[in-house]
């Protein structure tokens, strides 16, 4: 290694020590998002200094001159002042390496520029939403109050003078179960507290005043609340005063101290729900983990799922990418016979698989502001050709950008920077593997759009056949492009031309193989991702449509009357649920989360608990006479009819009830598909 490459890795070091601590300032930004989204997006952000610097220091290493102007910038005033001799012998790694470390925060111009691009980095790493998001999710998941709990709940009671009969472990909507479930939560958090759990215990240290001032809260809310309850048991006893107005005034007075209990108790449970997920998402690393470790504190359906591709799943991806390209040119490289040059192959591998990386990312990712195809079963054309061109214009970015960098490491004058442009110009033609690429991985994502459990091992097959085809045909006329066979000229300098001379046949099939290798990987894993992203519960699907189409659901409602979205929601519910003659809480714990989502869009105008209890009504109709509950059950729809959102919305409610169990049985395929038909929608 000469001094000019050790001077661009010492500076490369720099940035990334100087980029993690702004990064993670303050230190609590760790906990606050996963353990994945966190370094993942430090490593873009890292990425983005990086490119900076290797694009600045390539500048002034190939342009010394410029070294003096951005002196006499820095000191503002350009023109005026010559360069001191001690500066002029720094190199041009050295000199950007200390202006992106030492400098930046300095000069109001590039440090406004700074925080902006770190800000971004935050916002897409969730820094700090995604654990207000994931406490906000818990606070409206079920939760499950275990019977070793149910006891330790009813000792705790006791000691604060809280009487058994006045725990509450089941209904949703009254203060008892309310103070019942924060002191579940509270009880939950003592194993932390245990050096037996060495990573929640070192978590516990680090925020144990956040942890004091909890225990402190409920300690004096539950004496309130004991106080309050005393109250109630007092007041009950002396219904029968002499005095008539006393009853009514102690009602009222009683009524106010509930309403301040509740604020209370709501405020606190925010309180345990964002400390409990930002201990999860500093003590685990990958998503079952954290979904593991909520369901045992009692949250049903407590994780969030990322619903296109997750971090962790990429960096996966791009790992298995850089070895399948590796290997492939190293047996390549011994059967020609050539040296192997490791330079060389470390670069053509990380500019290759990031295209390819890239390119599948870009295939998925306008998926993200368009879903209604999903549902609809249509294809989406102009978003598939935007994928693709997205990816070619992503992908030749950064080939200019990584060749550039590449080139500056050992440049000696300005015939690098000829011998550069060149390779960039004859290389254009690899943008099309790229362009097939994203094209293939949108078309290949939607044909999962009609399963509703995970994926055949069958459609799985198709998928790597069908993307492995796509990449064999692109790569081919790559090569033929870049060769000039056929029609084409060729982009190639004569010189280093397999075809027509002997042998070329070879040096096309490596090519086109290592190119089918990329699409077979791609399409065996990112399409079975996809999908099983968006249907890991039974419930994602409606969460999806729910998110997408929310503005539209908000303007569908306002011309109905009080009640009508809650008749035809229970309607739906129920004819789904009791199709089947019999009617699990997995169904009723769907619908209960359903209601919760509609609530958090301010469209409904009923309680979730007499919700439930109008869904136990229209089933026990359902079950006692059919043919009266669907009379009952057009007219409660009719008033859905032409709005096409809400309309979609009660088959995906019914659909997600149906997979309750993971598998939908006939009699409930033939409840949604009559759902579809009195609704006048195109779903089934």
């Amino acid at each position: 290694m000469d001094t000019s490459q050790i001077e661009w890795l010492m500076g490369a070091c720099f940035i990334a020590i100087y980029a993690y601590r702004r990064y993670n300032t303050p230190a609590s930004n760790r906990s606050s998002t996963t353990f994945f989204r966190f370094n993942a997006y430090y490593l873009l952000y890292l990425s983005c200094l990086l490119a900076l610097y290797g694009f600045v220091g390539s500048v002034l290493r190939t342009s010394p001159e410029l070294l003096s102007y951005f002196y006499q910038f820095a000191l503002g005033l350009p023109g005026q002042v010559n360069i001191p001799d001690n500066i002029k012998g720094l190199t041009g790694p050295m000199v950007t390496a200390l202006a992106l470390t030492t400098l930046l925060p300095n000069l109001p111009l590039l440090a406004r520029l700074d925080k902006k691009l770190l800000i971004t980095f935050w916002d897409l790493g969730h820094i700090p939403g995604k654990v207000i998001r994931q406490g906000a999710h818990l606070r409206r998941s079920i939760f499950n109050i275990s019977s070793a709990m149910q006891r330790d709940i009813q000792n705790l009671a006791a000691e604060h003078g809280i009487a058994g009969d006045t725990l509450s472990f089941e209904e949703h909507d009254s203060l008892n179960y309310e103070w019942t479930r924060l002191a579940a939560l509270q009880l939950s958090l003592t194993p932390w507290i245990s050096a037996e759990n060495p990573r929640y215990y070192r978590f516990y240290q680090a925020h144990q005043n956040i942890y004091d001032d909890l225990q402190v809260s409920f300690i004096a809310l539950t004496k309130r609340t004991a106080n309050y309850f005393q109250q109630l048991t007092d007041a009950s006893d002396h219904k029968d005063s002499s005095q008539v107005d006393k009853p009514h005034q102690t009602q009222a007075l009683l009524n106010e101290i509930e309403h301040h209990l509740r604020e209370e108790h709501k405020r606190l449970t925010k309180g345990f729900t964002e400390f409990i997920a930002r201990g999860v998402f500093a003590c685990e690393f990958t998503a079952k983990s954290r979904h593991d470790v909520l369901l045992n504190m009692g949250f049903d359906d407590g994780a969030v799922v990322d619903e296109q591709i997750t971090t962790n799943q990429f960096l996966s991806l791009m790992g298995v990418l850089t070895l399948a390209f590796c290997g492939i040119s190293m047996i390549e490289t011994y059967r020609i016979g050539t040296e192997l040059q490791w330079s060389s192959l470390w670069f053509n591998t990380l500019m290759m698989t990031t295209c390819y990386g890239m390119a599948a990312l870009c295939g998925l990712f306008p998926k993200g502001f368009w879903y209604p195809h999903e549902y609809r079963k249509t294809r989406p054309h102009n978003i598939y050709l935007l994928s693709a061109l997205l990816a070619t214009f992503a992908s030749l970015i950064a080939t200019i950008t990584l060749r550039y960098m590449h080139a500056s490491i050992s440049y000696d004058g300005p015939a690098d920077l000829a011998k550069l442009a060149q390779s960039i110009l004859w290389s254009y033609p690899y943008l099309l593997q790229s362009f097939a690429l994203a094209l293939g991985t949108a078309w290949i994502a939607d044909n999962h759009s009609h399963i509703t459990g995970p994926t055949p091992k069958r459609e799985r097959t198709i998928d790597t056949v069908a993307m492995t085809i796509i990449m064999v045909v692109a790569s081919f006329i790559c090569f033929a492009w870049l060769e000039g066979m056929g029609p084409f000229e060729g982009t190639r300098d004569l010189a280093y031309r397999h075809y027509p001379h002997e042998g070329w046949y070879i040096a096309c099939f490596w090519f086109v193989f290592k190119g089918g290798i990329v699409g077979a990987i791609i399409g065996y894993l990112v399409p079975f991702w996809f999908h099983s992203n968006r249907t890991k519960t039974p419930i994602q699907q409606l969460y999806c449509f729910i998110r997408f189409n929310r503005d539209r659901i908000t303007r569908e409602n306002q011309p109905l009357n009080q009640g009508e979205l809650l008749n035809a929601i229970m309607i739906s519910a129920s004819r789904v649920a009791a199709a089947d003659a019999r009617i699990c809480q997995v169904e009723k714990d769907i619908l209960r989360l359903f209601l919760y989502q509609l609530e958090s869009l301010h469209v409904a105008d009923f309680t979730i608990d007499n919700a439930m209890n109008t869904f136990d009504e229209m089933c026990h109709i359902k079950q006692q006479d059919t043919e009266a509950f669907d009379r009952l059950a057009e007219e409660k729809l009719l008033p859905l009819v032409g709005r096409e959102i809400l309309s979609e919305l009660m088959v995906h409610l019914g659909n997600a009830i149906a997979l309750g169990d993971h598998s939908i049985k006939g009699s409930e395929q033939e409840a949604i598909n009559w759902l579809s038909e009195q609704l006048d929608t195109r779903l089934s």
